[in-house]
């Protein structure tokens, strides 16, 4: 067993994030783990962490860091020169295992993080030796795929120049320093391992050709199961994670000659909060914690001048952690703290950093347990003052805030965005009148989780739908928001055009969601250009612009919203 505790780290007015997973037992060496950016690193988030577990269970204290600007680090993606940025959180990072106590680390960086630590450990005594785990090559070949895989933006309405990745924003000069970067085999110095993956074979021969005396280079597939995919199908190679692990602990304990440097435990000097200076006497404190016996992860975000009554919890969306879909709920986190609010940013167990509760499952989108866990924050704020409660989700996040709504009676508004209503639940029966969203037959529910047919769904007309519903072979897809409305919650629904949850509610549903979204309880608005995940930037700032204004008021929304109103 091995503890992951949050902390910051680094400068006090900038400071950086990370988790430390700390061994049980005796420390014999030190590991800092520089992730991918953007969406790779949202792919990858599990295998790091396993990465990171299997290290500190063989004594090697680990920490899993957020760049400046990213994660749960200070600073924002548009500030300006990241890549200094960047290569300083790693410098803090080993500065921070300095104060630990700890000796010259393992640098090991995945994809752009394998660029940004081999140019760290280039010359640096404190750094022992890296890994580079698929590396991305030559920085200008990165930084032109970046611009491929950009979401376009409307020129008449972008305030900068750059490109949105995955919900990840990259300035020009972000771009152009990335380019800048690469890394030499010739010039590998200290003792390194690259893992490349085995198709690009003109890459592989060139690190095998430069390889000097200290670098060993290994070909190694699951790759393309882990990043070359959604998130939610991201597939750890437990393999590979174990033969990193192995690699360096073997060096490290050979450098060390297994000598035991300490056991310190908890670990020491840990900063489990920070604060940030959003505007003019607008200081936010940010505390990074566990809530209850199932070690759920939060970050806890208020005004420093402050004591909030209300709370706005985000839940996570897939398996995305808890900053939310491209940063997004670190954003409201900060707007709605500004106002008043007191936001937690939480992990669902199984999800982000959160463990899966006994006998489930990491990285279930859909987690039964997520009112029970939502239940708990909530009674941890409620003993500190918090007299209401809202919350927000997109897409899974959004249906379990309905099924939180059954279980916690403190919960007075759900904001829901690109809600997946047509989602099917088979569950067991005993744990059957825990989904607000109704429970689908079990054999009709198969064909029904098969994304190629949706279309097909579309042609069954809706007397048979509602048919089926009555027969409860198929639950409505509007059950979820009736038992919200039932319980006097207020629920706002936010779709991007064309997405299946409004689909769904819009064909199967018929009468009983024109009845809901005409309950003036409900507010329905749709946003041009809102893509399922929130990744575009205008609309996400259009959804966000709306968000505030609707928590803090009771009046109707309009029903439909287009970014350049943000």
């Amino acid at each position: 067993m091995t503890t992951a505790v949050p902390t910051y780290f680094g400068a006090t007015d900038r400071a950086r994030f990370g988790f430390l997973h700390w061994p049980v037992g005796s420390v014999v060496g030190g590991a800092v783990v520089c992730p991918p950016l953007g969406y790779e690193d949202v792919c990858a988030h599990t295998a790091l962490r396993h990465l990171a577990e299997r290290l500190a269970a063989s004594g090697i204290a680990t920490l899993r860091i957020d760049y400046d600007g990213s994660g749960n680090s200070m600073g924002r993606e548009t500030d300006p020169d990241r890549v200094a940025a960047w290569f300083d959180s790693i410098h803090d990072a080993i500065q921070a295992c300095t104060g630990w106590g700890l000796p010259p680390v393992t640098l090991i960086g995945l994809r752009f993080g394998a660029t940004l630590a081999a140019n760290v450990a280039a010359g640096n005594d404190r750094v022992d030796a890296t890994v580079l785990w698929d590396p991305v090559g030559p920085g200008r070949r990165y930084g032109r795929a970046l611009r491929m895989l950009a979401t376009p933006i409307d020129p008449d309405v972008r305030s900068s120049e750059g490109v949105s990745v995955a919900g990840t924003w990259f300035a020009d000069a972000t771009l152009a320093e990335i380019g800048a970067l690469t890394i030499d085999p010739d010039r590998v110095t200290c003792p390194t391992l690259a893992v490349l993956r085995p198709d690009p074979e003109r890459e592989a021969q060139r690190w095998v050709t430069g390889a000097s005396e200290s670098l060993e280079v290994r070909i190694r597939a699951g790759m393309r199961e882990l990043i070359d995919v959604d998130a939610e199908l991201a597939v750890v190679p437990e393999s590979v994670v174990a033969e990193i692990s192995t690699w360096i602990v073997d060096r490290t304990r050979a450098r060390s000659g297994g000598s035991r440097l300490t056991s310190m435990v908890p670990v020491p000097q840990i900063r489990p909060r920070t604060e940030e200076l959003l505007g003019p006497d607008v200081i936010v404190t940010h505390r990074v914690r566990r809530v209850s016996d199932a070690e759920l992860f939060v970050v806890d975000t208020a005004r420093t001048d402050a004591t909030p009554t209300r709370a706005l919890i985000t839940l996570n969306n897939g398996v995305a952690r808890s900053i939310g879909p491209g940063g997004a709920w670190v954003d409201v986190a900060r707007d709605a703290a500004a106002t008043g609010w007191r936001v937690v940013r939480m992990d669902l167990s199984g999800i982000g950093d959160s463990p899966p509760r006994a006998g489930a499952d990491e990285n279930n989108s859909y987690p039964l347990s997520a009112a029970t866990d939502v239940g708990a924050v909530v009674a941890d704020l409620r003993a500190d003052g918090i007299e209401s409660v809202s919350l927000i989700g997109l897409c899974s996040g959004a249906l379990l805030s309905f099924d939180a709504v059954l279980e916690v009676p403190e919960i007075d508004t759900v904001v829901s965005i690109n809600g997946r209503f047509d989602a099917v639940f088979s569950e067991p029966r005993v744990d059957r009148s825990r989904r607000a969203a109704g429970h689908t037959n079990r054999l009709i529910g198969i064909p029904l989780r098969k994304t190629p047919l949706f279309p097909y769904f579309e042609k069954v007309p809706g007397f048979l739908w509602a048919g089926l519903a009555r027969l409860h072979l198929v639950a409505s897809p509007v059950e979820a928001l009736e038992s919200a409305l039932e319980r006097g919650v207020r629920v706002a629904m936010v779709f991007g055009p064309d997405e299946w949850g409004l689909r769904a509610l819009r064909r199967r549903a018929g009468k009983r969601f024109r009845k809901v979204a005409e309950h003036p309880m409900t507010t329905l608005i749709e946003v041009s250009r809102l893509d399922h995940s929130m990744f575009d930037p205008e609309a996400r700032s259009a959804v966000l612009g709306f968000l505030l204004p609707f928590l803090g008021s009771g009046d109707a929304a309009p029903r439909t919203l287009a970014p350049t109103s943000a």
